[in-house]
């Protein structure tokens, strides 16, 4: 071990290791993945916001607080209302799906299937699943801190297909 001095206190690290810091919003949506597994009676979306929800209170502190999580929730969000791919895979669903609900649930799944589906083709294999048909956070509550609120509204996907 080696010892590091800071003014006047010793602080001890391991020598070759590295400091990982949690990402508090991977630790809300892996708490919320763990929630929603257990419950093995309904895989609604209602138990899906309910899940999300309880996992935000729990993880959520004085400095990472629900709105914050709520940015970054928008924020990933906005990456895959972004993608003309997502969207056009989605509207082509049999039956087919507005975006930005599909959106909601893809970040729930965290950073890698986000991945997957933006920048691995993921989108060519998406599954429309009954739950998709709602978002799990509505747009009024994210809509402050989307981007581009508009592409998730119905008015606004009859103009593109104009």
């Amino acid at each position: 071990m080696k010892t590091i001095i800071v003014e006047g206190a010793t602080e001890r690290t391991a020598v070759g290791s590295k400091s990982r810091s949690v990402n508090t919003f991977d630790a809300i949506t892996r708490r919320y993945r763990e929630l929603y597994q257990k419950c093995w009676y309904s895989h609604s979306t209602e138990v899906k916001q309910h899940a999300l929800e309880r996992a935000i209170s729990e993880k959520a502190t004085a400095t990472y607080t629900r709105d914050t999580f709520l940015q970054e929730f928008a924020r990933r969000v906005d990456l895959l209302l972004d993608s003309t791919h997502f969207c056009e895979a989605v509207e082509g669903l049999v039956p087919p799906l507005d975006p930005y609900n599909v959106a909601t649930h893809i970040v729930v799944l965290g950073w890698k299937e986000l991945e997957r589906v933006l920048l691995h083709g993921g989108y060519k294999d998406l599954r429309p699943y009954a739950e998709w048909n709602e978002p799990i956070l509505a747009m009024d509550t994210l809509g402050v801190f989307l981007e581009h609120p508009q592409k998730g509204l119905p008015e606004k996907k009859a103009e593109r297909a104009v």
